[in-house]
């Protein structure tokens, strides 16, 4: 019997297989653009700016991101997913909600690649419903097709 764990045997599998879309370069460049985007937009806020990346996906970006901001903020974080570990999406699951109070508060939500919008839009609403005084977003890679949901 072989002890190999399965999905790491399967991710070799993938990697072997991918192309390379983006250096590591290029994506520090974008992460420096998108710092530099969310700084000016924050540049004269009163109040510290609550940050929430999206697990998993907007971990690693809001890990890089967050340490290019020049603003005062706090983080928290939030688990919610429609694929489960597949790639097509079903019903949005919640599985932590963000601790802090967002009532009249800034919230900057981080995902890596904005797909369908689906997820991004529901947390968006879910930040507003939770009294947020304004709630905008950040992703680093948007997806090339025409499966938006409506702004």
């Amino acid at each position: 019997m072989n002890g190999a764990d399965p999905c790491l045997v399967e991710a070799q599998q993938v990697l072997k297989k991918a192309d390379l879309m983006y250096s590591a370069k290029q994506i520090d460049q974008a992460i420096s653009q998108l710092a530099e985007r969310i700084n000016r937009q924050f540049a004269n806020t009163s109040q510290a700016v609550i940050v929430i990346p999206i697990m998993n996906g907007g971990l690693v970006l809001s890990g890089h991101l967050i340490s290019r901001l020049e603003f005062p903020l706090l983080v928290d974080y939030l688990h919610a997913t429609r694929y489960r570990n597949k790639t097509s999406g079903t019903d949005l699951q919640w599985i932590a909600k963000p601790q802090l109070d967002l009532t009249g508060k800034i919230v900057l939500i981080i995902d890596d690649i904005l797909d369908e919008g689906h997820t991004l839009s529901e947390v968006l609403s879910f930040c507003a419903e939770q009294g947020a005084e304004q709630v905008c977003s950040a992703v680093l890679v948007e997806k090339n097709h025409g499966r938006k949901v409506p702004q």
